[in-house]
């Protein structure tokens, strides 16, 4: 089951470009990373929250089902949009 490995990669590339979008240091805690996007991003805390907590869960677990693997994945290219870190493209 690769569903939590793939969590993991783009969880993990999430939070690397916010960081860097957001100039922080790398070891900043899930918390933290929820308020200051909140507060610079205009990200609705508790969902953005709710977010990354699912993505961290789920990168951690021994098992994801596909369909909540995808949905979280989802959300955070959602997330990414938003704040501006990848730029939708047309075709």
């Amino acid at each position: 089951h690769a569903e939590p490995a793939v969590v993991q990669i783009v969880y993990d590339r999430f939070r690397l470009a916010l960081k860097r979008l957001l100039r922080l240091p790398p070891n900043i805690a899930d918390a933290e990373l929820q308020i200051i996007a909140s507060k610079r991003l205009g990200a609705k805390e508790q969902s953005f929250g709710e977010t990354l907590k699912r993505a961290s869960e789920a990168a951690q677990s021994a098992k994801v089902a596909p369909a909540r693997a995808l949905s979280i994945i989802r959300d955070l290219e959602a997330y990414e949009q938003d704040f501006g870190i990848k730029k939708i493209t047309k075709t």
